[in-house]
């Protein structure tokens, strides 16, 4: 948020490709970049699980640096809710790693209640 502020002047397809050279550069992997990643998945599974009391999360690095998510979560919260609301509260428990982290896309969401689960 604070880099796009930053480009506010400019047309969008310019402000979109300098806030991306930005994350590049201030995410790019490299030396530790296996353990950003690790705490990375690591802070967004306890923070899926906490903000949706879920019976289960699974939070997996498809690109290897943390750009390109893939998210499972089971939860007894999803019941009686359509499969755009699911995504939109697991969103909502990592908007700060979409809006401001190093994550680019979330490639694969599935959501189910402990009952989908059991089939």
């Amino acid at each position: 948020a604070n880099i796009a502020r930053c480009a506010t002047g400019m047309p969008t397809r310019a402000r979109h490709a300098v806030v991306a050279r930005i994350h590049r550069a201030m995410f790019a992997s490299g030396g530790d970049g296996n353990n950003i990643t690790e705490d990375l998945m690591n802070s967004m599974r306890g923070k899926i699980s906490d903000g949706l009391e879920a019976d289960s999360v699974v939070v997996r690095d498809e690109s290897g640096n943390g750009r390109h998510v893939s998210i499972k979560v089971v939860s007894k919260m999803f019941e009686g809710k359509s499969s755009v609301n699911r995504q939109r509260m697991v969103y909502k428990t990592i908007w700060m790693e979409l809006e401001q982290g190093p994550v680019h896309a979330v490639n694969e969401m599935v959501t189910m209640t402990p009952d989908e689960a059991a089939k």
